[in-house]
């Protein structure tokens, strides 16, 4: 509607899609088996026998907060939105997910089965500032949504987000995706449920954030 002629970037767009879907379903055919990444379903009791009521209940304990409140730390650059993010999300709980990250790409590589087309082949080790770049990209597209991630990545007039472009490559963005790991699979425990298992892949990632939180 807003343009009825059909331009180079629309083509660029399609035609970019088209074959970044087909690398995708090969990726897909060759990630199977056993180790399986997918959220498992968590069935919970439902209470139905509940009252709600906007009279007081008397036997509530209030929780007595006896900590200080306001920061425990001190901040190098106070008037710096970064340097408040920094101070949650440090290196220290940042760099056991490099090193993830990278395993996970080495044992899907492994993997038998392996398509030769496969993004997979041209994986190079992640590092701690290209962690925080695709950080920074996921909360940028918190902000700015749209509907397909590819169009992220777009050079249509009407579409694009330059700065994503500049920041990082839609296949490597796509790459850190499928490899994003926090703990080694290897050494997660067989006897847990699906639902345990879940939540051991980020355990440890979110102990050290809710230890960090309550530092600070």
């Amino acid at each position: 509607m807003l343009n009825n002629s059909e331009t180079e970037s629309d083509l660029e767009l399609d035609s970019s899609i088209n074959s970044n879907d087909s690398d995708d379903r090969a990726e897909a055919e060759a990630d199977t088996g056993s180790d399986n990444d997918s959220d498992a379903t968590v069935i919970v009791d439902v209470v139905d026998d509940v009252s709600w009521s906007a009279v007081p209940v008397s036997n509530m304990k209030r929780l007595d907060f006896s900590g200080n409140s306001g920061l425990n730390i001190t901040l190098q650059s106070p008037d710096d939105p970064l340097a408040y993010f920094e101070s949650f999300l440090t290196s220290d709980i940042l760099s056991p997910v490099v090193e993830e990250t990278n395993r996970r790409a080495v044992q899907l590589r492994a993997k038998p089965g392996l398509k030769g087309g496969s993004r997979l082949h041209q994986w190079v080790d992640t590092t701690m500032s290209e962690l925080m770049s695709f950080i920074a990209l996921l909360l940028y597209m918190g902000i700015i949504w749209k509907p397909e991630l590819k169009l992220y990545w777009t050079t249509n007039a009407i579409l694009e987000t330059p700065y994503v472009r500049r920041l990082m490559t839609e296949k490597r963005f796509s790459l850190l995706t499928k490899c994003l790991h926090f703990v080694n699979n290897e050494l997660l425990p067989t006897t847990a449920s699906k639902a345990e298992k879940s939540f051991d892949k980020i355990r440890p990632f979110f102990n050290a954030l809710i230890a960090r939180f309550s530092a600070v």
